[in-house]
């Protein structure tokens, strides 16, 4: 852009811009589209700065040094600390403050950060990725942590007369039942009672009695035979029918 539009002028021979001559006694003329760049452009400094502009008054220093008090305001913005609340300046922390972790004046950079992160141990505070479920349930890795999802993973409950406790699978998924029934065969007959739940792979153990006072009548409690996994058998000798209780394990 020239400096001026005067017929009156001379070139300037460093940048071919056109001016006044030292000599010459011209006004100098603007255009329009001058003008409004030099409006814009200081507008632009006062909405920076979050200053309304003022009507001009030759009588009020207020309403013509609103661009001084934007730059004086941008340039404090600029020098002060910034904080949570206030926009400002920082500096960037060193390797030393960003492993102490106790500076909240200086901000970090992505390499200090990358170079802070270790491995976590009972000693030291650090990162450390999430263990698989494979992991949890071999009991081996000493460097992952365990979610609650993981550590729960497997484990089931149902309390009552009738039920079972199934441990999670890094416990060995092992399974706990119990009943309360009634042995409807006499004399001899086979009362089967369905589990509350079926053992996945086998049963270990049941046992078993009748509830009962006295030694007239006997009871055997059984899961061989049939389906061991999925029932438990009552052989009632009594001549009538008797109730019993059981508590099976398996897995």
């Amino acid at each position: 852009m020239d400096y001026t539009t005067s017929l009156d002028n001379v070139v300037h021979a460093g940048t071919g811009n056109r001016m006044h001559a030292d000599n010459t006694a011209v006004p100098t003329a603007v255009s329009g589209n001058d003008m409004n760049m030099v409006i814009w452009s200081l507008m632009a400094i006062l909405k920076a700065a979050e200053i309304e502009g003022k009507p001009f008054n030759p009588d009020d220093p207020a309403s013509y040094d609103r661009v001084l008090t934007a730059l004086q305001a941008l340039f404090v913005t600029q020098d002060q600390q910034a904080t949570e609340a206030l926009a400002g300046t920082a500096k960037v922390a060193t390797q030393a403050l960003t492993n102490q972790g106790t500076d909240d004046r200086t901000f970090i950079t992505p390499k200090k950060l990358y170079n802070w992160a270790k491995q976590a141990t009972e000693a030291v505070l650090g990162l450390a990725k999430v263990a698989t479920q494979a992991q949890v349930e071999a009991g081996a890795d000493d460097a992952t942590i365990v979610t609650p999802k993981k550590l729960r993973f497997g484990f089931a409950t149902q309390f009552g007369t009738n039920g079972y406790v199934i441990l999670p699978k890094w416990l060995g998924g092992l399974i706990i039942q119990w009943g309360l029934v009634t042995a409807t065969g006499v004399s001899g007959d086979i009362t089967v009672v369905p589990y509350p739940i079926r053992f996945p792979s086998a049963c270990f153990v049941v046992v078993g009695n009748r509830i009962a006072t006295g030694s007239n009548a006997q009871m055997n409690v059984y899961s061989a035979g049939g389906d061991p996994t999925g029932q438990v058998l009552l052989q009632n000798f009594a001549s009538s029918p008797e109730l019993a209780s059981y508590i099976a394990i398996g897995r």
